[in-house]
């Protein structure tokens, strides 16, 4: 019977957790992202001043994105997880390659469409900053809310319905899509970053504009920091994927092997990892008051645990004597 064959590999079997090395660097860079991300939350949370403005609620939703592609590349790059999809049924293992096909594309999804309205948010903050309220950013809630669940939504019933031709390895999914799967992929990857290109353009045209003229009245050096942080997080988000879309253009060609593809996608997909870690870290690097603000609490925090440490050194010795 059908379900009850191997699923075929697109290699051989040394492709299953045959790099289990990387993956345990990939895991650790991506639990590190997790809890950099949560502490990034919590800390922004603490800045009271800072919670009714539209830039906040983009970089919250912006490390929850990265924590859930971080959890989301955590569990379906699992070792253990592939060899046991692998070592069952052939259909249980095409589910799991659709799955994971689905969801990844979900996820950069979301990632693409947060940075298209963060872009779209600096643009109209730095290049409109005279326009009223703008309808999309004063319904900012209901927009992210959309994303996700659009995302999500149209992604998986797509993939999960439609594939043919799996084959099982690391990374490597030479599956047959259809026009809909095509379609549907090209609007979630390209409509996002055709705005977000477009909206960083304008922005960056105007931060160039007023390089130079901080003394003029209006000038928002908050805003414009903020603006050239979205260029430089959207530049490097988009820069990651390089190694991807290579693996994917060369993982139809008959002249390149599979260590090279291979090679390709450990490469993004570390970097990937890294990401969410790098944003906050330059997010605390280019807005001095939040740097200070971070760098407050952490003094705070190491004071406390020297005194702790302290503390419990001096009543050591006596504990110490009451025994003996």
């Amino acid at each position: 019977m059908e379900d009850m064959e191997r699923a075929e590999l697109c290699n051989n079997e040394t492709q299953i957790c045959e790099n289990a090395s990387l993956q345990h660097i990939s895991l650790s860079l991506n639990i590190f992202t997790i809890l950099v991300n949560i502490l990034h939350i919590i800390l922004m949370g603490k800045i009271a001043k800072c919670k009714q403005t539209t830039y906040y609620w983009i970089l919250i939703n912006m490390s929850l994105a990265d924590i859930i592609t971080s959890v989301t590349y955590s569990v379906l790059a699992s070792c253990s997880l592939k060899q046991i999809a692998y070592e069952s049924s052939k259909s249980v293992a095409e589910y799991f390659l659709r799955t994971r096909a689905a969801v990844t594309l979900a996820t950069t999804a979301v990632r693409n469409f947060v940075l298209a309205v963060a872009s779209y948010e600096r643009y109209v903050k730095i290049c409109l900053p005279l326009t009223a309220d703008d309808k999309l950013l004063c319904h900012l809630g209901w927009v992210m809310a959309v994303v996700w669940a659009a995302c999500y939504g149209v992604s998986l019933p797509v993939f999960l319905t439609d594939l043919d031709d799996v084959c099982y390895g690391d990374f490597t999914m030479a599956g047959i899509l259809n026009l809909q799967s095509i379609i549907v992929s090209i609007i979630l990857l390209t409509v996002p970053a055709g705005i977000t290109f477009v909206c960083l353009f304008k922005v960056g045209r105007e931060l160039k504009q007023m390089m130079g003229k901080h003394d003029i009245p209006g000038f928002n050096s908050e805003a414009h920091t903020a603006g050239r942080y979205i260029i430089l997080i959207c530049l490097l988000f988009y820069s990651s994927y390089t190694p991807s879309i290579l693996a994917i253009a060369l993982n139809y060609s008959d002249h390149v092997s599979y260590d090279t593809v291979g090679a390709l996608n450990w490469a993004s997909f570390l970097v990937q990892s890294l990401y969410g870690t790098l944003n906050i870290v330059i997010y605390v690097y280019m807005t001095r008051g939040y740097r200070m603000h971070v760098l407050t609490i952490l003094s705070n925090w190491f004071k406390c645990f020297n005194g702790c440490h302290s503390s419990m050194n001096s009543v050591t010795p006596s504990v110490t004597k009451i025994s003996t």
